[in-house]
């Protein structure tokens, strides 16, 4: 049942029950966890880079090849009058039924699925944008890493050729990027943090609170419950005016607006990304039948968060009681869905013995991590992936055939 695989996905964010912790830091399982067809080339892929607010390839693990034959005619004649002599250099299709291709002419061109022109820009001219807003990322010479960074990144990527480093205004942290289009992010000391993701960086909607102007409540409860720790830094939350604040320490707290604390920040439970197709809705826009049905039905309850799936045209509304009640488009009821009944749906994950991993990647582990104890192994049977568990809470993730596709640690 769809709404229960659904309904499922949005407990185990909540949550946060997987035995492999999701990483945004994806950090990271991927939170898409609707099954997958057969998944495109597309790990080095220049469109990664792009960002959501020109056109969303987060999900690019998903998509599919396409070629010119697969067009729909509408598209090819749109390629044909405005790109003649361009070939394809990728070619993909969505989830949702679009075409992303990338032109040898840098042009990206998004079709509809009935050939349709969604989007056209120029990817080497956007990415020149972009590096142009990095201006407060200082570049390192290459020459000037610490030595420790060359050494990981020589014995974890040894296909790989560091292309440029810059340091992170905000933190000191730096920011390795590859030529395989991977960016790996240390701390100052040249000791591996984790995969970067630009997303994660990206505070726009942030706003940055002066330390100076916290509420004294906040400091007064850092004081008490972390007084070895220091506040860095403080930002708002547009969605709700919390405060989130940063410690030395690496915790970071939630606490509502007015200083009440509300507990420990999870990035993950913030990420609006976190499912395609699935959008939050803020309780008082959910329509009225569903709260006159709420408070004829569950008046002892209190409605915590809401979420409406576009694909499946459903709403989930989870209670305080931990039920997620489920309605269509209309407002209608469907069913109720208790954390039992989600526990009962099988499990994603499965733990998997040393001996049953392919030799692959035992070949790989033996050769890369040498230094490293194998602590776990786990199946992801929806993403097809393994990850292999090491010593220091290191996460190595291989495709079903033993390809390695990268490390997180999961902090």
């Amino acid at each position: 049942m769809q709404q229960m695989k659904n309904a499922k996905k949005l407990m185990m964010m909540l949550a946060l029950s997987l035995t492999v912790v999701v990483m945004s830091c994806d950090e990271k399982l991927n939170e898409d966890m609707a099954p997958q067809e057969e998944t495109a080339n597309n790990g080095n892929s220049r469109l990664r880079q792009v960002g959501s607010d020109t056109f969303d390839t987060s999900g690019m693990d998903n998509w599919t090849d396409a070629a010119m034959a697969d067009l729909p005619q509408a598209a090819q004649d749109y390629l044909t009058e405005n790109h003649a002599g361009a070939a394809i250099e990728e070619g993909y299709r969505t989830e949702t039924g679009e075409f992303v291709l990338l032109l040898d002419n840098g042009m990206v061109v998004i079709f509809n699925a009935d050939g349709a022109v969604i989007l056209e820009f120029d990817l080497d001219a956007l990415l020149d944008d972009h590096d142009e807003d990095d201006e407060d990322w200082d570049e390192i010479p290459l020459d000037s890493l610490p030595q420790s960074i060359l050494d990981y990144v020589t014995a974890n990527y040894p296909n790989s050729t560091i292309e440029e480093a810059v340091v992170c205004p905000d933190n000191n942290h730096i920011i390795v990027f590859l030529d395989t289009d991977e960016a790996l992010e240390f701390d100052a000391d040249g000791n591996f943090v984790g995969v970067f993701d630009e997303d994660d960086w990206d505070d726009e909607e942030w706003d940055e609170i002066p330390l100076d102007s916290l509420p004294e409540a906040v400091t007064d409860y850092v004081t008490t419950n972390y007084p070895n720790s220091t506040i860095e830094e403080a930002v708002v939350c547009p969605d709700n005016n919390h405060i989130i604040v940063f410690l030395d320490s690496g915790e970071a707290l939630e606490f509502d607006a007015d200083g009440n604390f509300v507990g420990e920040f999870d990035e993950d439970d913030w990420d609006d990304d976190w499912e395609e197709g699935i959008d939050e809705v803020a309780l008082d826009s959910l329509p009225q039948a569903i709260k006159d049905h709420l408070a004829a039905n569950y008046a002892t309850a209190t409605a915590e968060e809401a979420w409406y799936d576009t694909v499946e045209e459903l709403y989930y509304v989870l209670l305080d009681t931990d039920v997620f009640v489920v309605y269509d488009k209309d407002g209608n009821f469907v069913e109720e869905l208790d954390e039992d009944d989600i526990d009962d749906e099988e499990e994603e994950i499965d733990e998997v013995d040393w001996a049953d991993v392919p030799q692959a990647i035992k070949d790989y582990i033996a050769a890369n991590y040498a230094d490293n104890t194998v602590e776990g192994a786990y199946w992801d049977k929806v993403e097809e992936l393994y990850y292999i568990e090491l010593n220091g809470d290191l996460y190595v993730v291989f495709d079903k055939d033993g390809n390695f596709k990268e490390e997180f640690i999961d902090d």
